[in-house]
């Protein structure tokens, strides 16, 4: 109970650590600040605890914390919040009916599934005290591989394609009408691709890998490439061909004249690419990149192939075990718990949020962008 409501460390490490370590900026008596809780003595060791919890909570979060651990109360039903507000006099006589006996009878309680401690604590086999902190993290984590591999790498081979290309070559028509196939591949296809791609060919040498993306090749000893690097660049493969069409037809779409102009001014032409093309098509770069994303953060079968986890503690790290908001989502839905699937409608709102804040920021970014131009 004190390394869960306490300490930021697991349990293993919290039971090796010494109180002063594991318990840093809390309240601890000072003969037992250097010791582990295994070098405690054991007919001392509750007391101990108990009086840590005392001088460290409120009492309300000390009966909060004995439910949650001791009584472990679970949910037998729930309502909508409409119903709930407007129809509970029909629920409170339905409990009465089917449990006559006070004692037995469960208790009512006004409570939201959608609250902010989701988004603090980790995974739980208890609905009542599950988050969806881990989850977020690793789709927080992904967003971040996709922003900073596909939309390099796309914008470039738009400018090549664009710019450079010469359209009369075969290669260079076979490679843009590959493109625009590749847009319309379904994403279970670039999940089996970053499995044997990323995971194993470039992942555990033990399988035959390069140990890259398994982190072995930097040190990392028990990696084996099923994590939140080869998930995010199997999406970045999966939005690139979006990022690349969008970006053509924005670059395709400045008038010549901007670049005759730029040439007639003595500019090289990285240089009129640079400032003249590249400012005048972000806009439509931006809009791009706003439904590339639309598209990874709600993916779901490549992650799946590539091996994301459906229940992890600890927060994801780069060559750990990961999971996402959209495979959190589909484990909850599948539970046979009530309150498993109340739980996986608010992380589905959760995930909304989290979209339309994506799409906002890069809608306030696209009409700067506007705004610039026009000045």
């Amino acid at each position: 109970m004190v390394s869960d409501a306490l300490s930021p460390m697991d349990l293993q490490t919290f039971a090796r650590a010494s109180l002063k370590d594991s318990l840093a900026g809390k309240q601890i008596p000072a003969e037992y600040a250097d010791k582990t809780p295994a070098d405690i003595p054991t007919d001392e060791r509750a007391s101990v605890m108990g009086q840590i919890l005392a001088d460290n909570l409120t009492q309300e979060q000390i009966l909060e914390l004995i439910e949650a651990a001791i009584l472990q109360p679970t949910v037998s039903e729930s309502w909508p919040l409409f119903e709930g507000l407007f129809n509970r006099r029909a629920i409170e006589e339905r409990l009465v009916e089917l449990f006559p006996d006070e004692i037995t009878r469960p208790e009512l309680r006004f409570k939201s599934w959608l609250r902010l401690e989701m988004l603090t604590k980790p995974m739980d086999s208890n609905p009542l005290v599950s988050g969806v902190r881990t989850a977020l993290l690793g789709t927080v984590y992904l967003l971040i591989i996709v922003v900073l591999t596909a939309f390099p790498v796309g914008i470039a081979a738009a400018i090549y394609l664009e710019e450079y290309a010469d359209p009369n070559k075969w290669y260079n028509r076979l490679i843009e009408t590959n493109i625009r196939n590749l847009a319309g591949v379904p994403s279970i296809i670039y999940g089996l691709l970053g499995l044997q791609l990323l995971v194993r060919f470039m992942g555990d040498p033990a399988t035959g890998g390069l140990g890259l993306t398994s982190g072995q090749a930097f040190g990392i000893i028990d990696g084996t490439g099923r994590n939140i690097i080869t998930a995010g660049l199997t999406l970045s493969l999966l939005v690139l061909p979006v990022v690349i069409i969008n970006a053509q037809e924005s670059i395709r779409a400045v008038p010549p004249s901007y670049r005759d102009a730029s040439y007639g001014l003595g500019a090289t032409k990285w240089q009129t690419i640079w400032r003249t093309v590249l400012p005048s098509a972000l806009p439509g770069i931006l809009t791009g990149i706003i439904l590339s994303l639309s598209r990874a953060v709600g993916e779901t079968a490549p992650l799946v192939v590539v091996g994301a986890s459906t229940f992890i503690v600890q927060d994801p790290g780069l060559f750990t075990r990961f999971t996402a908001l959209p495979i959190q989502i589909y484990n909850w839905t599948s539970r046979p718990q009530a309150g498993f699937r109340e739980l996986a409608a608010a992380a589905i709102i959760i995930l909304l949020v989290l979209l339309v804040a994506i799409n906002t920021i890069a809608f306030v970014l696209r009409n700067q962008a506007r705004r610039r131009l026009q000045v």
